[in-house]
This record gives C-alpha cells, structure tokens and sequence, in this order.
C-alpha cells in the first residue's frame, strides 16, 4: 500500500486496473469521436455546398447534449451506470458503422447525414453521464480527484488530437477513412467496457 501512495497521482490512478482499462478505452474513443465530427462536417460540405446545412449538422450533433444532458443524468442516478454505458457505446458503434458504409457505398445524402448525426448527439448525454458515473466506482475515494482530472484531460486533449489526425487522414483516404477509425476506436471502447469489473452502485 505505501508502495502504491508514494507515486504520483496521474500513476496511482492507472494502477488500478479498471480506471486503466475504462481510460484506455476511452482514448481512442474520444480522439476517433472527434475525427468524425470533423468528417461529418467535411461531408455536409461536399454534400451540400451550403453553409446553412454546415451550421445544421452542427447543431444536430450539439443541441441534443443541451436538452438531453438534465434527464440524462437524472436517469444515470437511478440505474446501474455501467449496462447503460455499455449500450450507449453499443449506440455510437452503430452510428459509426452505418456513416462508415453510407459513406463507402455511396448511399450518403445530406438528410441521411443529419439523420445519423441527430442520433449520435442523442446517445452523447447517456454516454457522458454514465462516463461521470463510473469513474468513482473504478478508484479509491483517494484517488477520484486525479482521476476525474486525468478524464476530462484525456477528453479536451482529444479535441485537438482527433481533428489534427483528421487533417492528415481525409486528404488521403477521404470522409471514409474517419469514419471507419471511429468504428475502430469505438470497438475498442466497448470491449474495454465489456471487460470492467465493477461493484454496483
């Protein structure tokens, strides 16, 4: 236990095996979530030529998290936070999957776009709220400063590194090739979920 307190805080909290398995899942979670937006708004672009359908995908993927987040988090209080991450992440990987194959087959229309947008910016809440949820249940009451530090850390990081590869990735394999990272990353996530061993609440 001494061994454990003496390291800093940021390697204390990864030494415990579910905050390092839930985090580790999270990363390219957030970093190929943030790849996506960019593409999505890439798309409405080549899609539509408009800026007002530009400033429409926007919105479907943020206004949802204003008007959502309250019940949301209210209804994360009163269940298990972890099944309901775990189908909201199941929700986003689906989401990914059909942008990824709408994309790739040809089939993408910018109602098709707004459309699977508006449903990702659905699930956003659950997912956030039950994140929040979980990472008090993964470390010692000790270590849950650190923790919720090093989360939203690895969040807000993610907002530049997503769109920084995504600079690099849709010049050379197009919107298809965020879109089938995010897949990649949010399959990743879900097993990393999948495996989390947690008391219930």
């Amino acid at each position: 236990m001494a061994e454990i307190s003496s390291k800093p805080p940021i390697l204390r909290c990864l030494s415990h095996r579910n905050y390092a398995i839930f985090e580790g899942g999270l990363f390219p979670n957030y970093a190929t979530g943030w790849m996506q937006r960019v593409g999505a708004g890439w798309l409405a672009w080549e899609l539509s030529g408009s800026s007002v359908w530009l400033g429409i995908i926007a919105a479907a993927d943020l206004a949802p998290m204003l008007i959502l987040a309250p019940i949301a988090g209210a209804w994360t209080d009163r269940v298990n936070p972890l099944p309901l991450m775990r189908l909201a992440q199941l929700g986003l990987l689906i989401q990914a999957a059909l942008m990824a194959l709408f994309t790739y087959m040809g089939w993408m229309t910018i109602e098709i776009l707004f459309g699977l947008t508006v449903l990702a910016g659905v699930i956003y809440p659950f997912h956030s709220t039950a994140r929040q949820s979980i990472i008090p249940a993964a470390v010692p009451r000790v270590d849950f400063p650190s923790a919720i530090a090093l989360d939203s850390a690895s969040y807000h990081s993610n907002r530049f590194i997503g769109p920084a590869i995504a600079a690099f990735v849709i010049p050379v394999w197009g919107v298809f090739g965020v879109f089938i990272a995010h897949v990649a990353g949010a399959t990743v996530c879900l097993a990393a979920l999948m495996i989390l061993r947690l008391p219930p609440p």
